[in-house]
């Protein structure tokens, strides 16, 4: 595509006048000395949001699902260190035997069971897998600090 004189300069115009005003941004940025805010002990490790760093996914579908969603979460947020660890809860429903819900760490599942169509049982099982999906991925990451094989990469030894 043939670009006239003009537009040429017009880009150029507007590229420089882009640099001069990222130049100036990042100079401010360099210079400016931000004053330290205290966090109190409570959200130290944590956003300053009051939301985790990490990510729980909910890729939930049914009504049990959104629950052990919820009850999960919850648990899961009152873990140390937390906020690491991104997991993501999937489900597929059935008809048979109601819905199939794993979690996954890093593409691998850490967890999986089946929740029956009936609630009761969902925020018991969903307060015992905080627990399991936590130790699991300590585990995990424990034995990828312990295990080092110069011959490969840290994603071909998951």
């Amino acid at each position: 595509m043939a670009t006239t004189p003009l537009l040429r300069s017009v880009i150029q115009l507007a590229a420089t006048t882009l640099l001069a005003g990222m130049t100036t941004c990042i100079q401010a940025q360099v210079t400016a000395d931000p004053l330290p805010t205290p966090v109190p002990g409570s959200l130290q490790g944590r956003s300053l949001d009051g939301l985790p760093g990490g990510v729980i996914l909910n890729r939930t579908i049914t009504i049990v699902g959104h629950d052990f969603y919820q009850y999960f979460s919850t648990g899961w947020r009152t873990r140390d260190n937390n906020e690491r660890y991104s997991i993501s809860i999937v489900e597929r429903p059935t008809a048979i035997r109601g819905s199939e819900i794993w979690i996954e760490y890093r593409n691998k599942r850490v967890f999986r069971t089946f929740l029956s169509p009936a609630r009761s049982a969902v925020k018991a099982i969903s307060q015992r897998a905080v627990g399991i999906v936590y130790n699991t991925i300590v585990d995990m990451e424990l034995q990828q600090l312990l295990f080092e094989d110069h011959d490969l990469a840290r994603e071909e030894l998951q």
